[in-house]
C-alpha cells in the first residue's frame, strides 16, 4: 500500500512508510469442525508488529515500536523506523458449527 503526504514532527517532516502484508492459508473440514491454518508476513502491520497491535499503520513503526510515533510520553522524538523488518505470524483457528 503507497501512503502520499507526510506527517510533521517537531517541525520535521517524514514521509509515510510503506506497508506489505502476505497471507497464505487453506481450511481443513470434518463433519461441522471447521479448521483455518495461515501464515501471515507484513511490514508495517498493526497485528504483525513488534509491538503486537501497536502503532504500525499510519506513519510506520517507530524506532522504539512500544511507544508511537512523534513525542513519547517522557517527552522524547521517536521517528518513523526507516527499514522495518517483515514480521510473521502463524494462524490456527477451529470452529465447531451447529
Amino acid at each position: 500500500m503507497h501512503k502520499y503526504g507526510s506527517i510533521e514532527i517537531l517541525g520535521r517532516d517524514y514521509k509515510f512508510i510503506n506497508s506489505h502484508q502476505n497471507i497464505l492459508g487453506f481450511m481443513v473440514t470434518a463433519g461441522n469442525t471447521f479448521t483455518f491454518f495461515d501464515i501471515a508476513s507484513g511490514i508495517n502491520q498493526p497485528w504483525l508488529s513488534s509491538a503486537f497491535g501497536g502503532n504500525a499503520l499510519s506513519s510506520g513503526r517507530g524506532e522504539n515500536v512500544r511507544e508511537t510515533v512523534g513525542i513519547t510520553e517522557e517527552g522524547a522524538l521517536n521517528p518513523p523506523l526507516p527499514n522495518p523488518t517483515i514480521n510473521t505470524r502463524f494462524n490456527i483457528n477451529i470452529g465447531y458449527y451447529f
